[in-house]
């Protein structure tokens, strides 16, 4: 978490041992979410305001999706500047 927090830029170049990490904690994170989602672990929801908008989520719906938007962010970002750097 330290590497990738808010605040933190890229250090150099990714190893392919991180693309694997990253690659399995992408899917085994979605199978996780759906348990817990089905499982009702996630009945308490402590608020939480984000920084970059004001807007508070305050239930799990609310940051599910806000999750996916801001994933979908970073999707976007990563293919302009592939594009960018025609790769």
């Amino acid at each position: 978490m330290k590497k990738y927090k808010k605040g933190t830029k890229p250090d150099g170049k990714a190893t392919q041992a991180d693309v694997d990490e990253l690659n399995e904690l992408a899917f085994s994170t979605i199978e996780h979410t759906k348990a817990d989602f089905g499982s009702k672990t996630f009945s308490t929801f402590h608020e939480y305001t984000l920084s970059t908008t004001g807007n508070t989520l305050t239930n799990v719906s609310q940051a599910i999706q806000f999750a996916l938007v801001h994933e979908g962010m970073h999707a976007g970002y990563i293919l302009a500047l592939l594009r960018v750097l025609k790769v």
